[in-house]
């Protein structure tokens, strides 16, 4: 026992002569500058992905059009697309911006290139038709329309305006087509049925024109631009109190509706109702800038009338 605890002391002091000692800690020397980045030199710099560059980018547009800031959000979306020309959306989002600025062009060439990004894209390919159907390419219009209806048989703007494409290119087959198609799952669109309305019209059907019009007005009563369409069908079909009736309906919404006050105005004529008549001229002639024909008319009136004095004075 005696010799193992001489032992145990031994190697402890061996031990304690083997350890260094801790070295003294001095303050660094004044002309060393501390640069927290040291230790990374030599390192490559992290890179911040393009991805999340242009969401950065996007971000901060959509935050400056919330604030009605339009130039400023368009060069943010700008400086998204730089960031990741790949992006579908961003070039999307980007066109329609160009596209209530008015830049027909700089949105038709982001759209094209959204669409050669993701052919899939229903949205690509309806801004695209819209884009072409506004600048005159109506054959590359219906492409686009067809396509969005080959990827969303249902989509239901497709439908709508490939039939107003079709009823402006005169084919009354496909208009109709794609707009019974439309009420088929929309019965409550007012201009499915206003634009069925027209392509019947067009195609001399004027009591299925009438149905249309008038279901159209069961939806929005106060449309002018069906009234003034049904007025002219009664008209074409002879049926001239049924559109006085109509004309006035549409004054009542709009008194200064100036082509409504000028049909009303000729209808009186027609039915020999002179005072009637005169009085809807007088009020064109408030209603329109250049009220010359408007007095033409009102100085007939006076000299239909007899009254040579004052037709004269309309006439100068």
């Amino acid at each position: 026992m005696i010799f193992l605890s001489f032992f145990v002391v031994v190697l402890l002091a061996f031990l304690s002569a083997c350890t260094p000692s801790a070295p003294e800690l001095k303050a660094p020397p004044q002309e060393i500058i501390w640069e927290p980045q040291a230790p990374f030199r030599g390192q490559k710099k992290v890179e911040i992905p393009a991805e999340a560059k242009a969401l950065g980018h996007f971000a901060k547009g959509q935050s400056l059009l919330g604030q009605g800031e339009f130039n400023q959000a368009l060069t943010e979306f700008e400086a998204a697309v730089q960031a990741d020309p790949s992006n579908s959306f961003l070039r999307f989002r980007l066109a329609t911006l160009y596209l209530r600025k008015g830049d027909l062009k700089k949105a038709l060439e982001e759209t094209e290139e959204a669409s050669r990004l993701d052919p899939k894209g229903v949205d690509n390919h309806l801004l695209l038709a819209g884009l072409y159907s506004s600048m005159g390419e109506e054959s590359k219009a219906v492409r686009e329309y067809e396509e969005t209806l080959r990827l969303d048989p249902n989509n239901q703007e497709a439908l709508l305006y490939l039939g107003a494409l079709h009823l402006k290119l005169g084919d009354y087959e496909k208009a109709t087509k794609n707009l019974n198609q439309l009420l088929t799952l929309n019965p409550s669109s007012v201009l499915g049925h206003y634009y069925l309305g027209r392509v019947r019209a067009k195609s001399q059907l004027y009591l299925a024109a009438e149905e249309s019009y008038r279901k159209a007005l069961e939806l929005n009563p106060k449309s002018e631009a069906v009234l003034m369409e049904l007025a002219l069908v009664y008209e074409l079909e002879g049926k001239t109190e049924a559109a006085i009736q109509t004309y006035k309906r549409l004054l009542q919404g709009n008194p200064k509706n100036a082509w409504a006050t000028k049909r009303l105005g000729e209808l009186y004529v027609g039915q020999s109702k002179l005072n009637e008549a005169l009085g809807q001229f007088q009020k064109l002639e408030d209603i329109e800038a250049d009220p010359r024909e408007a007095r033409t008319k009102i100085g007939l009136i006076y000299y239909e009338k007899g009254d040579f004095e004052r037709a004269a004075s309309e006439f100068n």
